[in-house]
């Protein structure tokens, strides 16, 4: 009895984390389309370059990531250069709202560093997670194919892949509290090989929030290329 509870049980393990074959797809397709994993593979860091415009303000701003966990975000915003946040081995800072600087905990530097391990998640990671094909749906006139996902804290995400060209066009989530954030990506283009989003739109429920334009990609910079100064933190 003991042997086919335990059975059962793994049987039951096995089917609950089983990956689902259309949504895989859907992610497989969209890595081929944007470069194919090798190619995504040989990209060992990365240096952006964007506008945006938020609250009636422009934002000018760098973010900087490798696969070592070693990131760095930095603004201008009204004439003032600020870094928004910076983890180099192991240690980290971040700004706070009185425009200071304060250091992070090792949790935090844990989870930015794993974020920024991951230049090209959508497309390298997704065998990770328990993803669902939710079949096609209608958005701007367009008839996509859609997947999701619930992470951790519950929210759900949606992804929309157009099945024309296989890019991922559009993310929804929809949070816990009733709030729905959608991210626009468009105008992909081809840096080194890769094709990335240089346009992107951020709405919370309905209303544009954000809107940001990509001046410049540089795949694997060099020492000269990154502002190594960003991960001193300031005085």
């Amino acid at each position: 009895m003991k042997k086919i509870f335990i059975l059962i049980l793994g049987l039951t393990l096995s089917f609950s984390f089983a990956q689902d074959k259309k949504a895989v797809k859907l992610f497989d397709q969209y890595a081929k389309a944007i470069g194919g994993k090798e190619k995504l593979s040989e990209v060992k860091s990365i240096l952006v370059k964007s506008t945006a415009k938020q609250m009636g303000q422009e934002i000018k701003s760098e973010t900087y990531a490798d696969r070592k966990g070693n990131t760095y975000m930095k603004m201008n915003m009204m004439g003032m250069d600020l870094i928004v946040y910076a983890v180099k081995d192991g240690k980290g800072f971040v700004m706070n709202q009185q425009m200071g600087y304060d250091d992070l905990d090792p949790e935090k530097v844990k989870a930015i560093s794993e974020k920024s391990k991951n230049l090209f998640s959508e497309a390298e990671n997704y065998t990770d997670k328990n993803y669902k094909y939710l079949g096609t749906k209608e958005k701007d006139s367009i008839t996509y194919e859609v997947a999701e996902y619930k992470n951790e804290k519950g929210n759900t995400i949606d992804y929309y892949f157009n099945p024309k060209n296989h890019l991922l066009e559009i993310m929804v989530v929809n949070t816990p509290d009733g709030k729905t954030i959608e991210t626009y990506l468009k105008d992909y283009k081809e840096v080194d090989g890769i094709k990335m989003p240089f346009t992107s739109q951020i709405k919370m429920n309905g209303q544009v929030i954000r809107e940001s334009h990509t001046d410049k990609v540089i795949l694997n910079p060099s020492d000269d290329q990154i502002d190594t100064k960003a991960f001193e933190k300031p005085e």
